[in-house]
């Protein structure tokens, strides 16, 4: 791993409009690198890189690679999303240029920082969010990447001169194992990506690994039911939205202008009737791990309430676009416990309302491996629409299909992706909930107009 940037002039990435790509590409801007990189499909987020002066193509053609980049001092980064046989990636040995992963460069970044790691198979990007607003309160501020984009910042990262970093640590790929944070949060541990671990206690033993890599100095914050083996001297401490025998709970729990207010009840001390500012359960719930965290790490009570009252939450998590008569919700759900979750959400702010929901399932061998447990969640909607299955990086395997996840969910119902919104058109909802963390929140602003334009 290079341990000096000084000497680097150019930084190319491979993947650029994936979210943690974006991020790093952000991040060596702001640092007076040149940037510019590659990816399969232009997007929302590679057009605002491009408003920021970050160079980005959409061909696998090596002659659309800026030439000072081929010849000059240059630092390669790739998304494990991008297969091996790209000609922009390929190209760079021919030139002697070092090619980094995305998790080496960002433990790279984080080395020189007291790291906050936030971590679970899901959950995690909401919580990094939150708790990065939290801290951001601060006169100091905080560092921060962060895998969505935060809607109160309209970007995912932040940029301080604090010696703090709060990094979301992706599982995925085990990409996680590169880092050594001071603390950390642990979400959950759920079944998921089994192309990488095979099975269940893979990615559990993956997770011990990561809190073994929590400094003994510090602390671990974990949901309650996680089991988790750190170093003997880390401090474990778990959180649970309402359950009383974690160290972490809330309690006087009530919903006040569709948000929660609750007690956070700590070991360290009770803080009454704090308001959320965005709604959502799963947002309620995350808080209870944030707030107990940024307390601990010396948030004053006084910029916890401002913070939470503030924070708007995350793009895709949970983002109500359209509130009356029709309800309509856009999340990045894509893992049946994160299903189960919004929909639980929705259920408690809106008990008497139908659910329509459109999901599209993210990868072949996770709509493959975790089949049961995505028919169970989707079973909790009143009518689910499945959508053809975006395949990231995947090849198709035989027999793995929308169509066929639709026929076995109970109110499941098959629409092809180019015909959502006409499906969306020619029906009213009560309340209408796109999920999924492929191409589907591409049409989440057609879906809002087409509602607006008869409410």
């Amino acid at each position: 791993m290079i341990q000096n940037s000084n000497h680097i002039k150019n930084i190319f990435c491979i993947g650029i409009g994936g979210i943690g790509m974006s991020a790093l590409a952000r991040y060596w801007k702001h640092a007076g690198k040149n940037v510019a990189g590659y990816d399969l499909r232009e997007t929302k987020l590679t057009r605002k890189l491009e408003s920021e002066s970050i160079k980005v193509f959409y061909s696998d053609n090596t002659e659309l690679i800026p030439s000072q980049f081929l010849t000059g001092e240059t630092l390669v980064v790739r998304t494990p999303a991008v297969p091996d046989n790209l000609s922009v990636l390929k190209i760079w040995s021919d030139y002697g240029k070092t090619v980094m992963r995305r998790s080496q460069m960002l433990a790279l970044i984080a080395s020189n920082h007291k790291v906050y790691a936030v971590s679970g198979t899901h959950g995690k990007t909401s919580i990094t969010t939150l708790l990065s607003h939290l801290l951001n309160q601060r006169e100091q501020g905080v560092n921060s990447f962060m895998g969505g984009i935060s809607r109160n910042y309209g970007t995912n990262i932040l940029l301080s001169n604090s010696a703090e970093m709060v990094v979301e640590a992706d599982e995925y790929d085990r990409a996680f194992l590169q880092l050594n944070p001071h603390a950390a949060i642990v979400t959950s541990v759920e079944a998921d990506h089994l192309d990488i671990y095979q099975n269940l206690e893979n990615l559990k033993s993956a997770f011990n690994q990561f809190a073994g890599q929590v400094s003994q100095e510090g602390f671990i914050i974990c949901k309650r039911g996680i089991v988790l083996k750190p170093n003997k001297n880390t401090e474990l401490l778990t959180y649970h939205a309402e359950d009383d025998t974690a160290d972490i709970f809330a309690n006087n729990i009530k919903i006040v202008d569709g948000c929660y207010q609750f007690d956070l009840v700590t070991p360290f001390g009770k803080f009454n009737s704090l308001q959320m500012g965005a709604p959502g359960y799963y947002n309620f719930e995350n808080a209870v791990a944030a707030s107990s965290f940024a307390i601990k790490v010396g948030l004053n009570e006084d910029l916890l309430r401002t913070g939470l009252l503030s924070f708007k939450g995350v793009e895709r998590r949970f983002e109500m676009h359209n509130k009356s008569p029709e309800i309509y919700i856009d999340d990045y759900a894509h893992h049946p416990g994160e299903i189960d979750a919004c929909i639980k959400s929705i259920r408690k702010i809106f008990p008497n309302k139908k659910i329509t929901v459109i999901f599209q399932p993210h990868l072949y061998s996770r709509t493959r491996d975790l089949e049961s447990e995505f028919i169970t969640s989707l079973n909790t909607s009143d009518l689910a629409i499945i959508t053809d299955i975006y395949p990231a990086r995947e090849q198709p395997i035989e027999g793995i299909t929308g169509q066929a996840l639709a026929n076995k969910v109970k109110n499941g119902k098959y629409v092809a992706f180019d015909d959502i919104i006409a499906f969306v058109k020619n029906r009213r909802f009560d309340i209408l909930v796109t999920m999924g963390a492929g191409s589907i929140g591409d049409k989440a602003l057609q879906i809002k107009d087409i509602i607006n334009d008869r409410a």
